[in-house]
């Protein structure tokens, strides 16, 4: 990796070196994770370097993903590449190349934010013919997060996940009020996994009700069971809807003056038969396998973005989890 004094050099930035080298900013990979506040800082401010560095980013970015990551150093790294120009790589390719490129970055730094893997996953869609950024973004987090967490690598989330609601059940049943007990006489029916897990999901709120207030800033709020369940799952109807329920959320956000944090969408005519699950962080969806597994990679993301100080409905589920 070349260090950051030829970079700077090369854009006529060379009386910064000193700045970045106080942020310890000194090889050239560091820099597609600059944020806007952060060249400012470095910069100073001067509107000639913030120009000069912008651009000379975005030429380090449009370079080949072989000059900025790990993967023509790795053997099998090259082999996937050579494969993705002959046909479609699968999942098992995708998964070992989100590893063999973030696990020398993890190895330096501990951590990577959620810009940091969607850079990656970007570097990756323009270099490889076919590949998309959302299938490599949560491949991308699973990972980092199992490197933190291994021992929750093997956990099985849908045995326990079946346990421990039909725990709360036994318990909390009697909680329930008719129309609830209407939706619980669903799970009776022939349903999928994903049906089924949908209407545990939209339950366990009214079973195990949030308690307490919780404060944001200024704000001091007790989210009701509604507003608990809304703040990590989402049902429509159909995919034409999607667009007006994400835009909707961030406007009751924006008024609320909270962010989006990550969240569930589920899509299907009713609880009973969902078709499809996402979840969606900074208004993009990313496709899920099934609903736990849209749960499954929600919970990584709040850990992983440590959102649960961002939004107090957040802990509701993510202590519940």
């Amino acid at each position: 990796m070349a260090p950051i004094r030829e970079f700077l050099e090369a854009n006529k930035l060379a009386h910064l070196l000193e700045k970045f080298e106080e942020q310890n900013i000194d090889e050239e990979f560091l820099l597609p994770f600059l944020t806007e506040s952060q060249i400012n800082e470095l910069t100073r401010g001067n509107i000639g370097d913030v120009i000069r560095l912008k651009v000379g980013i975005q030429k380090y970015n449009e370079h080949d993903i072989r000059n900025d990551t790990f993967l023509n150093e790795d053997i099998i790294g090259q082999a996937l590449m050579q494969k993705a120009k002959k046909v479609p790589l699968n999942n098992a390719d995708r998964d070992r190349l989100a590893e063999i490129i973030i696990k020398p970055l993890l190895n330096k730094f501990q951590r990577l934010g959620k810009d940091d893997l969607k850079i990656l996953a970007q570097k990756i869609e323009k270099s490889i013919p076919g590949e998309k950024t959302s299938t490599y973004y949560v491949p991308a987090i699973n990972w980092d997060f199992e490197q933190l967490h291994p021992s929750g690598c093997n956990f099985d989330l849908e045995a326990r996940f079946d346990e421990f609601f039909n725990s709360i059940l036994e318990v909390r049943g009697s909680s329930l009020c008719a129309a609830d007990n209407t939706i619980l006489d669903l799970l009776k029916g022939d349903l999928t996994t994903d049906s089924k897990t949908a209407i545990q999901l939209y339950l366990i709120p009214v079973l195990v009700p949030p308690k307490g207030r919780k404060q944001f800033g200024k704000i001091h709020w007790k989210p009701s069971i509604a507003e608990s369940r809304d703040g990590f799952i989402q049902h429509i109807k159909t995919p034409g809807d999607m667009e007006y329920a994400k835009n909707k959320r961030v406007d009751l956000m924006c008024a609320r003056s909270m962010t989006v944090q990550p969240y569930m969408l589920l899509i299907g005519p009713s609880l009973g038969n969902i078709l499809a699950s996402f979840v969606v962080i900074n208004n993009r969806e990313y496709k899920c396998h099934s609903v736990l597994d849209a749960l499954d990679f929600c919970f990584k993301c709040y850990q992983m973005f440590d959102a649960s100080k961002s939004d107090p409905k957040i802990p509701y589920i993510n202590d519940l989890i």
